[in-house]
């Protein structure tokens, strides 16, 4: 959240770019070449298929965090924050990020922790 939040200052910057993970794997591809196209690199397929990369490089410690890291972006996991929450989780969540969730454009209000 605080990487999040002090990005945000920066959102009008030129070498400022905002992708959504909802929006990435929505449209992985218009996504993955605009975002491509900012850092001036090349887009190519494998890019969509974590296979494609070989060998892992991944160290054990990011593994134990996402287990899911390893896979191909998915639309599983969204909106999770806001149906997979007890009434408790849900406050807590939105003490701590509820204004984000706000500026960010996920939610309108605080109705949502409710």
């Amino acid at each position: 959240m605080n990487d999040t939040s002090s990005g945000l200052a920066y959102r009008s910057h030129p070498r400022y770019c905002e992708i959504k993970y909802e929006d990435l794997v929505q449209s992985s591809v218009p996504v993955l070449k605009k975002l491509c196209e900012f850092i001036d690199e090349d887009y190519t397929d494998e890019m969509l298929e974590p296979s494609a990369i070989g060998q892992d490089s991944m160290d054990i410690g990011r593994l134990v965090n996402n287990q899911n890291s390893k896979d191909k972006v998915s639309t599983t996991s969204m909106g999770r924050w806001s149906r997979d929450l007890s009434s408790d989780e849900k406050r807590d969540f939105m003490n701590v990020a509820g204004e984000l969730l706000i500026t960010m454009g996920y939610v309108e209000d605080h109705s949502w922790a409710k």
